[in-house]
């Protein structure tokens, strides 16, 4: 802790990760949001109340009064919240009605059908969010919550060809080989990636690298591919959650992070670096991040029109900006030579 907290882009300091969406999973198997239905996790079997009671009650004895009490007693200067996403303090008291002042989620399909807290509500505290659903990187204004500090948020994509070939034969480098299908940790990201490069590319790409007999350069494409429909997905999440830092109705966003920096081994991840033991190179989608959180950032983002284009200037540069000229060219997407307009 005491290494770590010399970092300046540490923002907070959380006792544990997730738990908290989970130990309510047995009393709302579902969350909703905008018609968006997303299973939650938690320890299974048992009764269903007394199993999150016991869940939580261990989690904060270990998490939130010893780990936390040891944490706050080397580096006071941050706030120590005791999960993510969470509601800050007030979401130890979450099985508690009496106690609970959250907005509350209604559950969809469990068996205590009335409302309860919610750890993951994104009007208040910290959330998680994720979608593997391509439309984001164009349509982020419509699919975005309002969330307060988005502390994960991420996509998958595949590593580079230097990274892969290191620890592979030829013979496995192509998509469906049993290597490939091993190296995919994540379940549905796996066909959702195979999906995001056919949305952006077309299948002709896929079906060239999804043989045997697929050839580097081939399956060398198809991983840049991948790596560039991450990076469209996360350009819109980035610049969504930057528009909406100054509109109240949705969220007033304060922050975003991205899950994750690098990867561990060479595979399928969400890594925005290849593991650094096997060279560590910048993937396509690390470019599209640096842009997205350029001090200066001009964007289409928060646009809600199907007959008209926003264009939002958005500045972090701590100082009043003077006449602004922004000149914007309109492009077919068969364009040779000059724009439209």
């Amino acid at each position: 802790v005491q290494r770590l907290s010399q970092h300046a882009s540490l923002v907070l300091w959380s006792g544990t990760n997730e738990l908290l969406p989970g130990a309510v999973t047995n009393l709302a198997p579902f969350q909703d949001y905008q018609g968006v239905r997303s299973n939650q996790w938690a320890p299974s079997g048992g009764n269903q109340v007394a199993g999150s009671f016991i869940y939580t009650m261990g989690a904060s004895l270990l998490h939130f009064n010893t780990a936390g009490a040891a944490v706050r007693s080397v580096d006071s200067s941050r706030t120590f919240v005791p999960s993510s996403p969470s509601n800050g303090w007030l979401s130890e008291d979450m099985l508690i009605p009496d106690m609970c002042i959250h907005q509350p989620s209604v559950s969809k399909g469990s068996p205590i059908a009335p409302a309860i807290c919610d750890s993951s509500n994104p009007a208040r505290g910290d959330g998680h969010f994720y979608t593997d659903d391509p439309n984001v990187a164009f349509f982020a204004s419509y699919m975005l919550p309002p969330i307060k500090f988005c502390s994960e948020n991420g996509v998958e994509s595949w590593p580079s060809l230097d990274a892969l070939s290191s620890v592979t034969q030829q013979k496995d480098r192509w998509i469906g080989s049993t290597q490939m299908q091993f190296r995919e940790r994540a379940g549905s990201w796996g066909p959702a990636q195979i999906a995001a490069v056919e949305y952006h590319f077309g299948s002709a790409p896929i079906v060239a690298a999804n043989t045997s007999q697929t050839n580097d350069t081939a399956f060398a494409n198809f991983l840049v591919l991948s790596q560039l429909a991450a990076g469209l997905s996360l350009k819109g999440f980035a610049e969504e959650f930057r528009f909406q830092k100054s509109t109240v109705e949705a969220g007033a966003t304060m922050g975003h992070l991205i899950w994750q920096l690098q990867d561990n081994w060479p595979g399928q991840s969400f890594g925005l670096i290849n593991a650094p033991v096997f060279g560590g190179s910048w993937k396509q989608q690390m470019y599209f991040v640096k842009r997205a959180f350029s001090p200066l950032l001009i964007t289409t983002a928060g646009a809600k029109s199907n007959n008209s284009v926003q264009i939002s200037l958005i500045s972090d540069i701590p100082q009043d900006l003077q006449s602004c000229l922004v000149t914007a060219e309109l492009w077919r997407f068969n364009a040779t030579s000059s724009p439209d307009a």
